[in-house]
């Protein structure tokens, strides 16, 4: 017989094994039962098995063609981020796919199965956020992130919100370099970086009640800065520190010259805090209101201390014969009983006193009418009556006198009195007539003084000894 070709197989003209033997030639019977047999030996060959991405050297298993073979388990080979599927006669996974302890009947060609592997989908990836130093010399993290994903996909990061900073997507200095995109490694590597520069902000001082314009300090997010001394004036004040509120209630915070601050992400206003002085002076002037209400005369000035931008109120004085007047507004005097004390001690309290009313009351002391009354007030000057308003025979007027006796204060008709506020009395003054002798005349008036002269000589001489007797008998009895 003629041996045939066989692929994969080779012609083994002498084979015998265990009852397997080649007969290449023979004697043809009669009957045809001659049978030629000639046998066949597979080549040698193997089935390699490939990582296929994964991590491992390739797996070689040696049989022969049509050998039939138990396909292995994926452990022979590992790789991080994926899960072992199966095998594939195709790198691509296109091909014939083998599970794992299936059969594989080993061909004549080269025989590879390739690992399949599945992207995990719990794959970790990290996102760092730094902030860049105000000098961009370095940075700090400030956050990370702990992501899953695909093994393979690429990803992009969120940018977070850091306050007061940007985030720069172009960022590249000082081997700083903003990644925010990156495909996933099945070892859970990827890094992405992202960074963010610090915002300008501003510091301003105000004076809050002082002198001077606000003065602007610009810096960047934590930027490190000493708090300025006082730059403003205010005069009858003390400066005492810097407060983020103008008029302090505990919410704001303080800050003292030469304290150390770090910017923040919000612009700050200092406000000037300010300590009133004490003992600053202030005048109360009082003042007594003429009659007609005109002018007023300065009682008395007295001097005070307060402290700057204190509400003060004056206390009325006692001025004899004058009532104080807490809303007195006439003729350009007006009462001023409260005011602030100003830095400069130019406050002045004025405060009114109205005179009592009073009169001044003129007697006849001896003489004929009723008493004359002349109403006035306290310091009025009256102009003082002639002395006809009175009569007295006998007698001449001669002024008036705050005494009856006249041992008072004089006063002539037509002076000035100043009325006082107590009762207010002149008394008139009279001085007796001389007595004129008769003389020798014919006339009946004449007459008539004589007679009037005679019965005045005769009441002298009945008083003389009237007076004269009294005195003996007063002698006589000493303890009367």
């Amino acid at each position: 017989a003629t041996p045939i070709t066989i692929d994969g197989y080779t012609y083994m003209p002498t084979y015998d094994n265990n009852g397997m033997k080649t007969i290449s030639s023979g004697v043809v019977t009669a009957d045809g039962t001659l049978v030629l047999k000639l046998y066949y030996t597979p080549y040698e060959t193997n089935l390699t098995y490939k990582a296929n991405g994964g991590i491992g050297e390739d797996v070689v298993e040696n049989g022969v063609v049509d050998q039939v073979l138990t396909v292995k388990e994926g452990n022979i080979f590992t790789r991080a981020g994926y899960t072992f599927i199966g095998w594939n006669t195709s790198a691509d996974g296109k091909g014939t796919a083998y599970p794992a302890n299936s059969d594989y009947t080993l061909t004549v060609n080269d025989d590879i199965l390739y690992a399949q592997w599945k992207a995990n989908t719990n794959t970790s990836y990290s996102i760092y956020h730094y902030k860049v130093s105000v000098d961009g010399m370095s940075s700090v993290l400030v956050g990370s992130e702990q992501k899953t994903g695909t093994t393979g996909t690429t990803v992009t990061a969120t940018p977070m919100t850091i306050d007061g900073y940007t985030y720069k997507k172009d960022f590249d200095s000082n081997g700083m370099k903003t990644i925010a995109t990156g495909i996933i490694a099945g070892d859970g590597s990827l890094i992405l970086k992202l960074y963010y520069i610090p915002n300008t902000v501003k510091l301003v001082y105000k004076a809050n009640g002082g002198i001077g314009s606000d003065v602007t300090i610009t810096a960047h997010v934590d930027d490190k800065y000493v708090i300025s001394d006082n730059m403003f004036s205010r005069k009858g004040y003390t400066f005492v520190g810097w407060n983020t509120e103008p008029v302090p209630t505990g919410v704001g915070k303080e800050y003292m010259p030469k304290d150390n601050y770090i910017f923040t992400a919000n612009d700050i206003v200092l406000y000037a805090q300010w300590k009133a002085n004490s003992g600053i002076a202030y005048q109360v002037e009082h003042y007594k209101v003429n009659a007609d209400g005109t002018s007023a005369k300065l009682e008395d000035t007295k001097t005070y201390y307060g402290t700057t931008d204190e509400t003060v109120t004056a206390t009325p004085i006692t001025i004899d014969g004058y009532t104080y007047m807490p809303t007195y507004d006439n003729n350009g005097m007006k009462t001023i009983s409260s005011g602030v004390v100003t830095a400069d001690g130019t406050l002045v309290l004025k405060l009114y006193y109205t005179p009592y009313e009073t009169n001044l009351t003129y007697k006849a002391n001896g003489g004929i009418g009723k008493d004359v009354v002349e109403n006035g007030v306290v310091d009025q000057v009256l102009t003082v009556k002639e002395g006809n308003i009175f009569t007295r025979a006998g007698y001449t007027f001669t002024g008036w006198n705050t005494s009856a006796d006249g041992k008072g204060t004089v006063y002539a008709p037509d002076s000035k009195y100043t009325l006082t506020t107590n009762e207010d009395v002149l008394y008139a003054q009279w001085e007796k007539d001389p007595i004129v002798p008769p003389h020798d005349s014919t006339d009946t008036a004449d007459t008539t003084q004589v007679q009037s002269w005679i019965l005045l000589m005769i009441m002298s001489a009945v008083s003389v000894l009237f007076i004269n007797k009294k005195r003996k008998t007063n002698n006589k009895n000493p303890m009367i």
